[in-house]
């Protein structure tokens, strides 16, 4: 969960969840890779298109470690970003009904 626009807490999208893992490893928005925007755009698309466009996000993660010179190592990208997916998808998804 995140604090909102609004100051309510609301489920942390799968764009969220990723850039929430790649900070851990040091890895931060610097305002000019269109980090936090594309996160946005994650979180808009859901756990579902994410999945969908998982190669889209690959190359995006791809193409930011080059423009900032770090190693990419595909394998590990999605890695991370099918963990955020789950992670996502485990936060929306509904509670079970108690008996």
């Amino acid at each position: 969960m995140r604090v909102g626009r609004n100051g309510v807490l609301e489920p942390c999208g799968p764009g969220c969840r990723l850039s929430r893992s790649l900070a851990w490893f040091g890895l931060r928005d610097d305002g000019r890779c269109g980090c936090a925007e594309f996160a946005a755009q994650m979180d808009a698309w859901g756990p579902d298109g994410c999945e969908a466009r998982e190669d889209e996000i690959i190359g995006h993660l791809a193409e930011a470690a080059v423009r900032r010179g770090l190693p990419f190592v595909p394998a590990a990208a999605r890695l991370l970003v099918r963990q955020a997916i789950a992670a996502a998808r485990r936060e929306t998804a509904p509670a079970p009904e108690s008996r």
